[in-house]
């Protein structure tokens, strides 16, 4: 015999976040406002994320802030040119092929981002 269980739930009171728990625990109280930033996409958040990539001094840190520039901003063509100029050092042209591509279909007028591109 098989027994039906029904299970009531709203999806939207279940998608809800008790505030009393989010504050009461760091890290979630963490990661829920790194949600709700990326959410808002935040482009000023994002062009700091790309200040860091350019001072860094280490591909996989240049690799890790351009990545996350583009979560705050994916519709900036500056962070994907730059993110393909970390890919092409990393051996990776069809990543960096990817993202001169998006670039230029972002700006279909920037200049490194097609110059990147026919140098591949």
């Amino acid at each position: 015999a098989i027994t039906q269980v029904q299970v009531e739930s709203d999806p939207v009171d279940s998608a809800k976040i008790d505030d009393q728990s989010v504050s009461a625990n760091p890290i979630v109280e963490q990661q829920v406002n790194q949600v709700a930033s990326v959410g808002s996409n935040d482009c000023a958040q994002g062009s700091n994320e790309a200040r860091m990539a350019v001072s860094a001094s280490e591909t996989a840190d240049k690799l890790f802030h351009y990545r996350r520039a583009l979560r705050f901003c994916p519709d900036n063509a500056d962070f994907h040119n730059g993110l393909g100029e970390v890919y092409i050092s990393l051996n990776r042209a069809e990543d960096a092929r990817y993202e001169f591509q998006e670039a230029l279909r972002i700006n279909p007028s920037h200049s490194a981002a097609r110059a990147n591109l026919s140098n591949l």
